[in-house]
This record gives C-alpha cells, sequence and structure tokens, in this order.
C-alpha cells in the first residue's frame, strides 16, 4: 500500500526523472576535460647580500620573490596572455568545438570578456604561500591541447620575467 503512494507521489517521479537526466548526460553528452599541471619556482639572483633583521625574519626570506610569483600569477591570467595563446593555439577554435556538449562550449563569436570569463574557468594559477610556489592547472578537452596550454603559459611566464629582470637591470645601470 504504501509503494503506490510513493509511486503516485509526483515529487518521487520527479526525483527519478532527474536521476535519469543526470545520469544520461553525466554518462554519454559531456565530453572529457583533461587537466595539465605545473609547478613555478622563482629563483631570482642575489645582488645585494641578505639582511639578516627582524623585519626580514617575520616577512620571510623571500618576499621579494613572493611578490614577484603574485605578479606572474597576475599576468598568466591576463587578456594579453589569452589573446597570445589563442594567436598560438587557436584556444578559441578548441574550446568552441561543435564536439563539446552545449553547457560547456564557448561560443565561437563571443566578445573577449566572455573568452576571458571562460579562459578563467579553464585556466587555475594558485600561489603556494607556504611552498612559495606558483601552481598552474589548465583544462581541455585533449590531453595534447591541455599540455599545449600549460607549456605555453610556462614559455610565457619566462619570457615575461626575464624581461621584467632585464629591465630592472638596465634601470639600476642606468642610475
Amino acid at each position: 500500500m504504501k509503494l503506490k503512494k510513493i509511486k503516485n507521489n509526483p515529487v518521487f517521479l520527479l526525483a527519478i526523472l532527474a536521476m535519469i537526466v543526470a545520469i544520461i548526460y553525466w554518462g554519454f553528452l559531456v565530453k572529457e576535460r583533461y587537466v595539465s599541471k605545473a609547478n613555478i619556482v622563482l629563483q631570482t639572483p642575489d645582488i645585494a647580500p641578505p639582511e639578516l633583521s627582524f623585519s626580514s625574519m617575520m616577512a620571510g626570506a623571500s618576499a621579494t620573490n613572493t611578490a614577484d610569483l603574485l605578479y606572474l600569477r597576475e599576468y598568466l591570467l591576463s587578456v594579453d596572455v589569452l589573446k597570445s595563446l589563442d594567436k598560438k593555439l587557436d584556444l578559441r577554435g578548441h574550446y568552441a568545438s561543435n564536439e563539446i556538449d552545449m553547457f560547456n562550449r564557448l561560443d565561437a563569436t563571443a566578445p573577449i570578456e566572455f573568452f576571458h570569463d571562460y579562459y578563467l574557468s579553464r585556466v587555475s594559477v594558485v600561489l603556494d604561500s607556504y611552498s612559495n610556489v606558483l601552481i598552474v592547472s589548465t583544462s581541455a578537452y585533449t590531453s595534447s591541447m591541455a599540455h599545449s596550454i600549460t607549456s605555453s603559459l610556462l614559455e610565457l611566464g619566462e619570457q615575461h620575467m626575464n624581461q621584467m629582470g632585464q629591465r630592472l637591470a638596465n634601470e639600476q645601470l642606468g642610475f
């Protein structure tokens, strides 16, 4: 008797229908995503001898290194890097592929602002403040594209930090 009441209950039927839709969506429609990760550690040459003071001990020996890592993080998540990656790897074409389900697909005609938001949902750059390591994680719909995005981010980051170091060295020489 109670089983009949449960089966005739519209909430129960709605829950069963929702589970069936979810199983079909997650089991058959969603395209797999591949993740590629890399860790970045900045090594800076010591131009000046390290000072031992109370403030340096409280801030940590690598306070300037942390600032550089944060600067690099912001650069890797910037629109300029997105444009560079899109030009090199055709990110827009990859993420707008018809093979991707409509809920996860990027609109091919999306303006750069929406494309950047989509990029930020697929690329993560997190600073581990304890170990001073920048953790880069990218996701794409093929393993080769995920790896290519991560490798390109590492190359662009290295170029950017080298250019920044070169400018700083030139400014110190000019002073």
